[in-house]
């Protein structure tokens, strides 16, 4: 499974997971698939988070949360950042094509809410218990994440 992969990882865990070990070795032995994917992305959200906080990795954080509520602010960010003035802001906010076409909405509301619509309120509550368990904040039962950097 990929998380264990992830959890190989030593580097990682020496850094930033080695005071969540505990509950990480739990969940990778106990945890339900629930919990298990929730840390997986945790894990893969919150390091890169961690390290520009850090000044050790030098990138930009786009969240799709916030291109999709504000694609033309969120453009100009990536713009500046990166250099890139021909983008075709349209392309931040349509579907991939891996995406499935009928679940997309045109409601950004409804767009960043279908995954706890899809679920029952407990494993809503799981799902942000294990990301908060591991110190990756991040999110909450609101819909836009709760870092800025």
């Amino acid at each position: 499974m990929e998380l264990t992969r992830v959890l190989s990882q030593k580097n990682i865990f020496e850094d930033y997971l080695e005071p969540f070990k505990g509950k990480i070795m739990r969940i990778e032995k106990e945890g339900d698939y629930w919990e298990k994917s929730a840390l997986l992305w945790a894990i893969e959200n919150m390091v890169p988070i961690e390290q520009i906080k850090a000044g050790n990795l030098h990138a930009l954080p786009v969240f799709y949360e916030d291109i999709l509520m504000n694609p033309e602010k969120e453009f100009r960010k990536i713009s500046e950042y990166t250099g890139i003035t021909d983008m075709d802001i349209k392309n931040l906010t349509k579907p991939s094509r891996t995406a499935d076409k009928k679940t997309f909405s045109s409601s950004k509301e409804k767009m960043l809410s279908k995954w706890k619509n899809r679920l029952s309120e407990d494993e809503v509550e799981s799902i942000i218990g294990t990301i908060n368990s591991i110190g990756a904040r991040y999110y909450s039962e609101e819909l836009m994440p709760m870092v800025r950097l």
